[in-house]
């Protein structure tokens, strides 16, 4: 009897540690170490205004601007599938750190909109998870729109509005067939919006 109940325990315990929500809902290790890699790798300043958990044993699905969801419908294992970020005032040059955002290579929304980043347009948010939206609005970018951008299969809302981008609409923009939303209103950009952007793709 003794040795029977101590099996059953057992199972129960096992059962609990590999089918309990917890245990199932948390994302890999490397979403916590990508998004605290971006976080670091912003000025200091920046840094405090993110109220993230600094700790790696934490999960990111809890943090201010991060949701996840299950990655199929058989499975409640999460991933990190938007980051929102918009308002937070942080600042920097995103060309090295955007490079941590994009190892949640499931992230299909981020809002960068409403801070003081500088610099040149992250021309990796081209190749960049399952991006389709990408808000970076309201910020200081300056130079030219990376034709880079436009090469996403998954790309379908992009804003730069308020910017201090100059330059012309790369004609690349006609590559991107998923493209329902380009603002790019209050900038400095020059010469004509390429006419292949007014073709529907069928």
């Amino acid at each position: 009897m003794y040795l029977f109940f101590h099996y059953y325990v057992l199972f129960t315990l096992i059962h609990v540690l590999l089918f309990s929500p917890s245990s199932l809902s948390l994302p890999p290790p490397s979403a916590t170490t990508s998004l605290l890699q971006f976080l670091h790798s912003l000025p200091k300043q920046s840094q405090n205004q993110l109220p993230w958990n600094h700790s790696i044993s934490s999960s990111p699905c809890q943090w201010p601007g991060v949701s996840c969801h299950n990655i199929s419908n058989n499975t409640s294992f999460q991933v990190i599938k938007a980051l929102n970020l918009s308002g937070y005032g942080l600042t920097g040059v995103l060309n090295n750190s955007i490079s941590y955002i994009c190892q949640n290579t499931h992230l299909s929304f981020l809002d960068l909109s409403g801070n003081n980043f500088t610099g040149n347009v992250p021309k990796q948010l081209g190749n960049c998870g399952q991006l389709s939206t990408v808000y970076l609005s309201n910020n200081g970018f300056q130079g030219q729109i990376p034709p880079e951008l436009f090469k996403s299969k998954w790309l379908s809302n992009l804003d730069l509005g308020f910017n201090s981008l100059s330059g012309y609409v790369p004609p690349e923009v006609s590559l991107c067939h998923n493209l329902e939303y380009l603002g790019l209103y209050n900038n400095h950009l020059s010469g004509e919006v390429p006419s292949e952007i007014f073709i529907y793709q069928s």
